[in-house]
């Protein structure tokens, strides 16, 4: 990917094929298939914390990005939600602000899309940012364009870091980064969406075996498929082999897969002059020919 200026950081995920990066008045859309990208219109952040969110409707065949603005709240730091506004990529599409609107809140990054639904976290009451008791997840259906509020479950729940999909539904993922690094065992907790319009959840948890790594951390992602594996990828980039883990939690057992040519020190970071390289994962991505 060609980029301009410095961060150049992926913040969404793989969106049906397509990935968003970017500062806010850079916003890019890349497809890693065609190895095509455009720039998305630009919008006047104010210096103001921005947030976007890539969506994908399958029914319409419509990708959307919802972008907001967050003030500053007096006290906390944290302020509400404004300026919500949408764009449908496609040629001449503008931004436009949206019609519906949503409870007043504070959006947070960890996000996702499914069927048609994007999730992100939020927080209702600015004042209690401490106790994240008023810690929720808000959806925005991509082709009505209409938010919903999904209440968290408990107190240990709002604790979550990730957002995936399990078994086809939303989950709030928590893991134990501490016990990886330590070369102990380490473990994930998910709060599973069972009913978005009861608020209801389910709550599993999985201890890992040991891993034979005691120098790397690791980031922990659902498999986006029928296996019920997850998968752990190293949180940087080291010479000379980079790989993933896939733990099966039904057999509690590791395999690992080298790939390589990633970590070829011929390739040209930011960071070239350090030994340890960000890397960003994106679970479940997909072939897609659009051509931006």
């Amino acid at each position: 990917m060609k980029c301009h200026s410095q961060p150049y950081t992926a913040i969404t995920p793989s969106v049906h094929g397509l990935i968003c990066y970017g500062p806010p008045s850079k916003l890019m859309v890349y497809n890693p298939s065609t190895r095509r990208s455009i720039a998305l219109p630009i919008i006047d952040a104010h210096r103001l914390r921005m947030y976007h969110y890539l969506g994908y409707d399958p029914i319409g065949g419509d990708y959307k990005m919802l972008c907001m603005s967050r003030g500053m709240h007096a006290r906390r730091g944290r302020g509400l939600a404004h300026k919500i506004q949408v764009l449908t990529l496609g040629n001449g599409s503008s931004w436009r602000m949206i019609e519906d609107c949503p409870p007043p809140h504070s959006p947070e990054s960890p996000h996702i899309c499914i069927d048609g639904v994007l999730f992100y976290g939020g927080y209702l009451d600015t004042s209690t940012r401490l106790l994240r008791k008023d810690h929720v997840v808000m959806s925005f259906d991509v082709r009505s364009e209409k938010f919903g509020i999904i209440k968290v479950p408990s107190e240990r729940a709002t604790r979550f870091t990730r957002m995936t999909r399990y078994n086809r539904k939303l989950a709030l993922m928590f893991t134990g980064y501490g016990g990886f690094g330590c070369g102990y065992s380490g473990y994930i907790e998910l709060w599973v969406l069972e009913d978005a319009a009861r608020h209801e959840w389910s709550n599993k948890n999985f201890v890992l075996p040991r891993l034979a790594s005691r120098d790397t951390l690791f980031q922990v992602f659902c498999a986006i498929d029928d296996s019920g594996e997850f998968v752990l990828a190293p949180e940087t980039l080291r010479a000379p082999t980079f790989y993933v883990m896939y733990y099966d939690p039904n057999k509690n057992s590791m395999r690992r897969v080298d790939i390589e040519g990633i970590a070829d020190k011929k390739l040209q970071f930011w960071d070239d002059d350090s030994d340890r390289r960000t890397i960003s994962i994106f679970p479940g991505h997909v072939e897609n020919l659009l051509f931006l």
